[in-house]
């Protein structure tokens, strides 16, 4: 990612990003983070809930920043006023992604996660899992959605170890 990519993206994934580094560079229990975006619906809350500091957004952030960013491999976008996901192209590194309750519905970015391990998309728009079939998941998440069984089946076709949570 470059300063001018950091530039062009909504504050709501400014926060959702600061956060997910800063929760895998403490080590925080994934739980523990879902929980309180689930409560207050707010990255910046939950940031400071968790760290007992305000989140702070650099337009122009400094380089040692961008060098946090490459081995982000957490997304924590759960329960927050998203609708897509696009920004998810900027960290291919990626194994685990929360949007649970958010409005996505398409998931053509993640086509770029080669990592992607672990993929929660409960409560959201989502009913075509053709971007995600050929991804090496491990586990997915799909409570309070309306998926087609032939797709469900294409998924453990293709990925024979991937737990489907229904």
């Amino acid at each position: 990612m470059k300063v001018t990519s950091w530039r062009k993206l909504d504050n709501i994934w400014k926060e959702i990003i600061l956060l997910s580094i800063k929760v895998q560079e403490e080590n925080i229990e994934h739980s523990k983070v879902i929980s309180l975006l689930q409560n207050t619906q707010s990255a910046s809350e939950t940031y400071t809930k968790l760290f007992e500091e305000n989140l702070v957004i650099n337009d122009w952030p400094d380089f040692t920043f961008f060098n946090r960013l490459l081995p982000l491999e957490k997304i924590f976008a759960c329960y927050l006023p998203i609708e897509g996901i696009d920004p998810i192209i900027y960290f291919p590194l990626t194994k685990i992604a929360h949007f649970e309750g958010t409005e996505v519905f398409d998931l053509d970015p993640l086509i770029l996660t080669s990592s992607l391990q672990e993929l929660y998309l409960d409560n959201t728009y989502v009913d075509d899992l053709v971007q995600v079939m050929n991804l090496p998941l491990k586990k997915l998440s799909l409570k309070g959605l309306n998926i087609e069984q032939s797709q469900l089946e294409t998924v453990l076709l293709r990925q024979p170890n991937c737990e489907i949570i229904a």
